[in-house]
């Protein structure tokens, strides 16, 4: 996932994910949602439902985000639901 200017995004996530989220691989948009919360659509009437909900947390002294948007994070079970790929950037 790359998060652009302007609230636009590309978004690569497994099948899994895309179904979890009830979104799509491509173009896509982004917005904000409260103080933690990241929203992300594959069209922007997508963007308007919290289908696409990611959570921002801090854990390990990095930032993670997690699918579910818990009430208390005393809920969480410490799955990210995200592998990490490392890639390089021009």
């Amino acid at each position: 996932m790359i998060l652009k200017h302007y609230g636009t995004a590309t978004i690569n996530f497994s099948n899994s994910l895309l179904a979890r989220l009830d979104i799509n691989n491509g173009d896509g948009y982004w917005r904000k949602e409260g103080d933690f919360n990241l929203v992300l659509g594959s069209t922007a009437v997508n963007l308007k439902s919290k289908s696409g909900m990611l959570r921002v947390i801090q854990y390990a002294e990095k930032y993670r985000l997690i699918i579910e948007d818990y009430e208390g994070l005393d809920m969480w079970d410490g799955s990210l639901g995200f592998k990490k790929t490392n890639t390089l950037y021009e």
